[in-house]
């Protein structure tokens, strides 16, 4: 398999043994032109051996590709070829002969001594050809980090022409962009969507909660108010007090804590069911049952009105209650304050 890699760049560089130097664009181009496999075939290795390593392809040619120096690999092993597909490698290195090394296959120039893959340790695999490097040949190192795999992309592939490293990672990288953008914007579209619908459950919960908390309300006024008529026709509430006790009930029924109130220099907590029983405990106010004829004109007996011991009821007030509930007798619905009123008007 044969693919094309960026490999080198112009520029000033630091080599792994401190040394600086600046590569200009002729210089590459130099050291592009001076290569030849037939003189020194560079190999591509993994890491930087010292004396003798494993060759996993070899540098057929070089080039200028869009201003940086371009390495065209071939006979690549097939376990190193799986490795650069799994992205095992993250920076690569270029190893030159000094233009004055004794070494130098073509003094003069920068000539390309490996390829070197950096970050992965390599396999312990047999029957692969050594390459015979040495520290003391008057040679610089430089690694480079790889920011994309364009290596990685052609094995995936299986292209063997070369790649223009410039301009087909960028577009990889806007498209990423773009799709990485569309679904940000997904996601907060569905997001605003999610916060809408939460804010209209919501809403319908607080409507449902009020219109049931009405109904109960409303429930419980309606059974204050038959208590209290029952306790207005068993004689023990006056008609004039009904409204005043149903009233009573509905506020401490509201109460979101009992009220407390002072008994016997004890706090105790005023509730409905106590206050009914208060209520319920009042003795008779008004007798309704039948008198013999001639205690009136009407052949029914005179409302007895209840009375503590030791107080008496003014005769005329006796009379006037008398008339008040013959009215509304003969006026049904009527009020008992209207009703006293009315027959004050005729007395």
């Amino acid at each position: 398999m044969n693919i094309e890699i960026p490999i080198f760049k112009p520029g000033t560089h630091t080599a792994m043994s401190g040394d600086q130097r600046a590569y200009s664009d002729a210089d590459l181009a130099a050291t592009a032109a001076a290569y030849d496999p037939a003189l020194f075939d560079a190999p591509a290795v993994i890491g930087h051996p010292e004396h003798n390593g494993p060759a996993w392809g070899w540098v057929e040619s070089l080039a200028i590709k869009g201003g940086v120096l371009s390495a065209k690999l071939r006979d690549l092993d097939a376990n190193f070829v799986e490795m650069v597909r799994a992205k095992r490698f993250k920076k690569i290195s270029a190893s030159f002969y000094l233009p004055d090394s004794p070494a130098n296959p073509k003094p003069g120039v920068f000539y390309l001594r490996h390829v070197g893959f950096l970050g992965a340790a390599a396999p312990a695999l047999k029957n692969l050809p050594a390459v015979n490097l040495s520290e003391s040949d008057g040679a610089l190192i430089y690694e480079e980090q790889m920011y994309y795999h364009p290596a990685a992309n052609l094995m995936q592939s299986g292209q063997t022409g070369p790649i223009d490293h410039t301009e087909k990672p960028m577009t990889q990288e806007n498209d990423e962009l773009k799709n990485l953008t569309k679904k940000i914007a997904a996601l907060e579209a569905e997001k605003a969507a999610l916060e809408t619908q939460s804010a209209n459950y919501q809403e319908q919960a607080a409507a449902a909660q009020t219109a049931l908390a009405d109904r109960e309300r409303a429930a419980r006024h309606d059974s204050h108010e038959a208590f209290c008529d029952k306790l207005v026709d068993d004689g023990r509430l006056l008609p004039v007090a009904r409204a005043v006790a149903v009233a009573a009930l509905d506020l401490i029924a509201a109460q979101e804590k009992p009220l407390e109130f002072s008994e016997g220099g004890n706090t105790a907590q005023l509730t409905v069911d106590k206050f009914k029983a208060a209520l319920s405990s009042f003795p008779k106010i008004v007798d309704f049952g039948e008198r013999s004829a001639d205690d009136g004109k009407t052949g029914k007996q005179r409302a007895i009105v209840n009375v503590p011991q030791g107080f008496d009821v003014d005769p005329k007030a006796a009379a006037l209650h008398d008339k008040a509930l013959a009215y509304i007798e003969q006026h049904p619905g009527t009020e008992y304050l209207t009703a006293v009123a009315a027959v004050e008007r005729t007395a």
